[in-house]
């Protein structure tokens, strides 16, 4: 299995009870697996708000006739806005609880 330095991003490798990168940088085995948690956690978030912005921009395309005979019929907008709202909120439940896990203690 290959992990990701936090720091620069080169491969680790186990050394004693810990693991190290090529370039020397150090953790724990619990270092790694909070900055995995924390590096899935903004992704989601990230995702979520793409996800949002995708939506609004899809409604604010379709509100408007000037606009959406452009980038599509208003139903069909609309239909793409409903669905990423759905998934934008599938991710959040998913984000929310990857933020509780980085407030528990390992």
């Amino acid at each position: 299995m290959m992990f990701a330095c936090p720091h620069c991003g080169g491969p680790l490798h186990r050394v004693d009870s810990s693991v190290e990168c090529e370039a020397g940088h150090k953790f724990s085995v619990v270092q790694v697996g909070l900055e995995q948690a924390r590096k899935s956690a903004r992704a989601a978030w990230e995702a979520v708000r793409a996800l949002e912005e995708r939506a609004n921009w899809a409604r604010w395309v379709s509100s408007d006739p000037d606009l959406y005979g452009l980038a599509g019929d208003p139903q069909t907008l609309e239909d793409s806005a409903v669905r990423d709202d759905e998934m934008a909120g599938q991710l959040r439940r998913y984000a929310e609880a990857l933020d509780k896990t980085l407030a528990e203690p390992i």
